[in-house]
């Protein structure tokens, strides 16, 4: 489980369960008790954060069970698809959104650091985390290669990025700009200068033209297709 995803229901322990149920035995939690607490986070407008709930009740009831305590799980007895139900996220960009998006993106009031490596995600797919954790001793340069080790991966195994000459060009602009720190975000701080960047991000900017266009409508409908496809 993700760090973020474990603080999240830790919070929603903390908020919704403890307080209605920290006088409480587990033998004395009935399914009625647990879909009253979730009906009570519905109703404040927090579908999703009810159905947490309702999910971790279920953990702590299976650990407790696990363990050798003599309770039933109410949670059985209450299913996800009766406190909201989701529609899936089927939405994706067309390659003219993204576009759009890109060259809108030079306009945005922002570091110009911070510009690349919004472009830096799309050219990669990785998660804003993974870029936002990552160290200049994953990124092998002569090979344009990045390797993230399991640690920071969503699933807990290694990923290797193989990177195309647009977002090689990206890094070399980073680490420039990075100076002497082990983290590429150091780079999209405000506090760190960079003189330097203007003319790098020109040069990144004119050498990588044409294949540019190419990039805007191969990757934008590889992310369409990958998005649009069916799942088994």
């Amino acid at each position: 489980m993700a760090d973020s995803t474990r603080a999240m229901r830790r919070a929603i322990f903390d908020r919704d369960i403890l307080p209605a149920w920290q006088n409480r035995l587990l033998k004395e939690i009935t399914p009625d008790d647990l879909r009253a607490l979730c009906a009570k986070v519905k109703e404040r407008g927090a579908p999703a954060t009810a159905i947490h709930a309702r999910d971790i009740a279920k953990q702590i009831f299976g650990f407790a069970i696990l363990n050798g305590e003599k309770v039933a799980n109410p949670a059985d007895d209450v299913g996800p698809a009766s406190m909201a139900t989701f529609a899936p996220k089927d939405r994706a960009l067309s390659p003219v959104e993204i576009r759009i998006m890109l060259k809108q993106l030079e306009h945005v009031p922002t570091l110009p650091t911070i510009r690349l490596g919004l472009r830096l995600l799309l050219l990669t797919m990785v998660r804003k985390s993974e870029l936002q954790d990552a160290v200049w001793d994953e990124v092998d340069f002569e090979n344009a290669l990045w390797s993230i080790p399991k640690e920071r991966m969503k699933r807990s195994r290694p990923h290797n990025v193989y990177l195309s000459q647009q977002a090689l060009d990206i890094m070399i602009a980073l680490k420039t700009c990075a100076g002497n720190s082990r983290y590429l975000r150091r780079a999209m701080t405000p506090m760190r200068r960079c003189p330097a960047l203007p003319s790098i991000a020109s040069r990144q900017q004119s050498s990588c033209a044409p294949a540019r266009k190419v990039f805007r409508s191969s990757r934008s409908l590889f992310m369409t297709c990958v998005a649009q496809a069916p799942h088994s």
